[in-house]
């Protein structure tokens, strides 16, 4: 449970919010609800000024960003932070470096047996990520030419390189076509299958929501005002006539 002030506002009033292991949880409400700055104080951009952030069984409230993505945390951001003169399969390979079985620069310029071994895995697992979003054609255009879309799938490439244990995804569908936005369903899907992770995805996509998370919380406010299964929340009245409109009903 955390709460969060920027001066006089609240920004997060004692939300508390449990994801379980392989779970897709969805975070949803009306902009300025404060999903994002729950996504910072979780992430160690921000510190709450009470509670405390859990991960993976460790208190890290007071981890920085860093050590919290070495025990297994992810994210992907709504901008996208990317080297702009990097081809797509080189930013990739940076995302993967932690995974290296092989870091010590010295070894890698004398190109030992082991190092060689290493750079050749990492660009087998690079080149089955890029195929999977379907980026392959693009490996080595650099991010600078690349549409806003194709450099969200970029992003989330990176953030799925990483590996992480828990992904926190903040807008993934921003910029996607719909057909783009639609093959995040059973990818992220098929990753939780393989891999164990777990996601807590931020989306106005309301379609997407629906199809990809098993529990969804709604946020107003600072507060967290529903959670459950995704159809639940989905057809409760607040949630309806305060965020997701008659459209959906």
């Amino acid at each position: 449970m955390v709460s969060k002030r920027f001066g006089g506002v609240a920004a997060l009033t004692e939300v508390s919010l449990g994801v379980g292991g392989g779970e897709i949880v969805g975070l949803i409400g009306p902009n300025g609800a404060g999903k994002t700055t729950l996504f910072d104080v979780c992430s160690g951009i921000e510190r709450p000024e009470h509670g405390t952030v859990d991960l993976l069984g460790e208190d890290v409230t007071r981890w920085p960003p860093a050590r919290r993505a070495v025990l297994g945390l992810g994210r992907m951001f709504q901008d996208t932070w990317l080297f702009p003169s990097m081809t797509v399969e080189e930013v990739v390979a940076v995302a993967r470096d932690r995974h290296l079985a092989v870091r010590d620069a010295l070894l890698g310029i004398l190109w030992t047996h082991h190092a060689a071994a290493s750079e050749r895995r990492s660009a087998d697992e690079v080149a089955a990520l890029l195929e999977q979003l379907s980026l392959s054609e693009v490996a080595e255009v650099p991010i600078s030419a690349l549409s806003t879309g194709l450099r969200r799938l970029v992003a989330l490439a990176c953030a799925l390189a990483f590996e992480p244990r828990v992904l926190l995804l903040d807008e993934p569908s921003s910029g996607l076509a719909e057909s783009e936005a639609r093959r995040l369903v059973p990818l992220l899907h098929d990753l939780r299958r393989r891999t164990g992770a777990s996601f807590v995805v931020i989306d106005h996509d309301m379609p997407l929501i629906r199809a990809l998370a098993d529990r969804l919380a709604y946020l107003d406010a600072g507060t967290l005002r529903r959670q459950g299964p995704t159809d639940q929340v989905l057809t409760d009245p607040e949630v309806l006539a305060a965020y997701v409109g008659a459209g959906e009903r």
